[in-house]
């Protein structure tokens, strides 16, 4: 059914949900950790998340927001955490949805079938093309001065490059920062997609 990347740091829980997971048709990826969570969801693009918060490297929020930096996959909260506030803020963070353990395997299963059958209309549940500016980039790339049209979904109308850059970070279509000068380097240019 679906690829899921399980992040959860107890080996009994951990255990249950893959038998139990797999059982139902999915191909399961389990990690103890944050930081080998992330690798994994980096590396296979999986269709779904299910996210522990209590991790013993990082928090599950903070993981929960790098995963968000570069991925719009589907991500499921599973945690005995039971405050409001704490709930609002992890969906206010980028979760999809938040299950308070303990819960069965079904209920589970039934909010990642409700989840997936929302994504799939998205065609975004892998990592995130980036679109990259690249204000002076090599010629026949996006030049406005050259008849060529701006990249999609920015609009121009003689606007300054910072403009143009706040507008593609506001539509979620730029580079991570860090990435940015090596594709430069690289001669990538306005228009140019690169994917991640």
């Amino acid at each position: 059914m679906a690829c899921v990347v399980l992040v959860e740091d107890d080996h009994r829980i951990r255990s249950a949900l893959v038998r139990a997971l797999s059982e139902r048709g999915h191909d399961v990826v389990a990690s103890a950790t944050g930081i080998d969570g992330l690798n994994r969801i980096v590396e296979r693009a999986p269709d779904l998340v299910i996210l522990d918060l209590g991790l013993p490297d990082i928090s599950g929020t903070e993981l929960l927001k790098m995963v968000r930096a570069v991925s719009a996959v589907p991500v499921i909260v599973a945690t005995a955490r039971d405050d409001d506030s704490e709930i609002v803020r992890t969906l206010d963070a980028g979760a999809d949805d938040y299950v308070i353990k303990p819960f069965s395997a079904d209920h589970l299963d039934a909010r990642m079938r409700a989840i997936l059958r929302r994504a799939q209309g998205d065609g975004d549940n892998g990592l995130r093309e980036r679109l990259v500016l690249v204000v002076e980039g090599p010629p026949g790339h996006g030049d406005p001065d050259r008849g060529q049209e701006p990249p999609a979904g920015v609009e121009d109308r003689g606007r300054d490059a910072a403009e143009v850059l706040a507008e593609l970070l506001a539509i979620d279509r730029v580079a991570a920062a860090a990435d940015l000068a090596q594709l430069v380097a690289q001669g990538v240019g306005i228009g140019d997609r690169v994917g991640a």
